[in-house]
């Protein structure tokens, strides 16, 4: 909704096929919103895995849930261990797709 339909308009007054002009025009400003959108599952599908408690059956546990029971026992330091990994498996890809979409503002390395 952000993108103005001037754009394809101005496009289409131009003498390309409405569709070419959807795929050369609007799709490539799109492609932004996509990737950021696919970062935002993805960062939520991890921080929000522990949700899947109801899983838990048989001494299957998922990361949040290992990092709840190292606390619960007293063994912060291998809580603290899974929690850098849980960092680390979303500042990476988070990393990766700053890098690959040159977003130099979010990740001043």
């Amino acid at each position: 909704y952000s993108i103005r339909d001037s754009i394809e308009e101005a496009s289409i007054s131009l003498g390309v096929p409405p569709l070419k002009s959807f795929v050369k025009v609007v799709l490539p400003l799109m492609i932004p919103a996509l990737a950021s959108a696919g970062v935002l599952m993805w960062v939520t599908t991890l921080s929000e895995i522990s949700a899947t408690i109801v899983l838990y059956y048989g001494g299957l546990a998922t990361l949040p849930i290992q990092i709840f029971n190292e606390i619960d026992s007293g063994r912060m330091g291998i809580a603290s261990a899974y929690g850098m990994v849980l960092i680390g498996a979303i500042f990476l890809p988070l990393l990766g797709f700053s890098r690959l979409f040159r977003l130099e503002k979010i990740f001043k390395l």
